[in-house]
């Protein structure tokens, strides 16, 4: 860390031309949903976010999650939970308000899948689990289905 401030003090740092296309995201979420501990309100400290950055954002998520449903089905099956209550009802949630959301609207042939990872994300304790991959594959291609026509 002092590394880090040293340099930043020094201005010795290239920041180039990078970009963060979660940081759309992460703005969005901080702004609904997040607590200012101290100092200013939340909403002055961070600006609006376009509605249509939001979206781009979330999408991008999105399909790269779809790349690799099966790489961590947890993270994907619970994102995309909240990107498609975002797609179909403009709804701004948690992983675990998106899984309960799935369940009153997603297909009930993926609610076992939905199951396992809450279980999962809600465990204190990690556990081993062997997952279904032609049911991810098919909760993969219904989100697809629905995201990107």
């Amino acid at each position: 860390m002092r590394d880090w401030h040293e340099r930043l003090v020094a201005q010795t740092i290239e920041f180039g031309t990078r970009n963060d296309p979660d940081l759309a995201a992460h703005f969005v979420i901080t702004r609904t949903r997040g607590v200012s501990l101290f100092g200013a309100p939340i909403n002055v400290v961070f600006g609006d976010v376009p509605v249509a950055d939001y979206w781009a954002s979330i999408k991008s998520d999105a399909a790269d999650i779809l790349d690799n449903i099966t790489f961590n089905p947890v993270y994907s099956i619970l994102n995309l939970c909240r990107v498609l209550a975002y797609k179909q009802a403009k709804l701004i949630m948690s992983k675990v308000e998106g899984a309960a959301w799935a369940f009153e609207h997603l297909p009930t042939q993926f609610h076992r899948l939905i199951t396992q990872a809450l279980d999962i994300y809600q465990s204190p304790i990690a556990t081993p689990i062997q997952w279904n991959e032609p049911e991810l594959i098919a909760f993969g291609t219904h989100a697809q289905t629905v995201l990107f026509g």
